[in-house]
């Protein structure tokens, strides 16, 4: 959730959202405890992967929806090739 645009500062009456501010205290404590606990993993860096990775295709705006056209069309199509 961001907080920071979801509520408002100040109340209707004018005084300060103390809800916000509970909010945002919640959330950021939650933030800490997770930096906390990732703190005691030990991730090793996979070569394989980062080789994976960096030779992914990286698609433009068209090829992107050209995919999401067709991902639509087969998702459309029955089994026996007719349309739902």
């Amino acid at each position: 959730m961001m907080v920071d645009t979801a509520l408002k500062d100040l109340t209707e009456d004018g005084l300060i959202n103390f809800d916000k501010c509970r909010k945002e205290f919640e959330l950021m404590t939650q933030i800490r405890m997770l930096q906390l606990s990732a703190n005691s993993y030990n991730i090793e860096p996979e070569p394989d992967f980062f080789t994976w990775f960096y030779n992914l295709r990286i698609y433009d705006d068209t090829e992107r929806y050209q995919c999401i056209v067709n991902d639509y069309i087969l998702l459309m199509v029955n089994f026996d090739g007719t349309y739902m």
